[in-house]
Order: C-alpha cells, then sequence, then structure tokens
C-alpha cells in the first residue's frame, strides 16, 4: 500500500505542476486567473474537467489545461475567483 501511495502523491504532484506551468505560461493570454485563485484550486478545476470529457483525453495536455481555465476563468469576466 505504501508504495501504491507513493506513486500516487508523485503522480499527483507532478499533475499539479504540469497544470500551474500551463498557467504560469498563458494566464492574461487564454484566461484570466485572478492573483486570490490559489494554484490547488486551478488544478482541481483542470482535474474535473478531464474526469468530466474523458473523450478528450487524446488531445494535447496544455490545449486542456487551457480550455478548463478558459471556461472557468474567462478574460472578461470581472470576478474570476472560485466561488
Amino acid at each position: 500500500m505504501d508504495s501504491w501511495n507513493n506513486k500516487y502523491h508523485e503522480s499527483n504532484i507532478m499533475i499539479r505542476g504540469y497544470i500551474t506551468g500551463v498557467q504560469d505560461a498563458y494566464n492574461g493570454v487564454y484566461f484570466c486567473v485572478d492573483s486570490e485563485v490559489k494554484m490547488s484550486q486551478a488544478a482541481e478545476i483542470v482535474i474535473k474537467y478531464l474526469k468530466d470529457n474523458p473523450a478528450k483525453w487524446h488531445e494535447a495536455g496544455k490545449n486542456l489545461v487551457i480550455e478548463a481555465l478558459s471556461k472557468e476563468f474567462s478574460c472578461g469576466n470581472e470576478s474570476n475567483k472560485v466561488q
């Protein structure tokens, strides 16, 4: 069980790191995540989007992160905070 927990933890960190990198690179371009939104909140939004859209899993990861964050944090939205 410890081995599984370690692998899950490592994968979770890598996924969140990837999402954070895409968010840092494209924030203000394709989406506008407010500075008060925690990275963990944005990551959970992307993870939920991926779980809800398994038919898209073959698409490029960067595009999926951008799509998930742009739906939640459009730059035209005055309030880009997680409710």
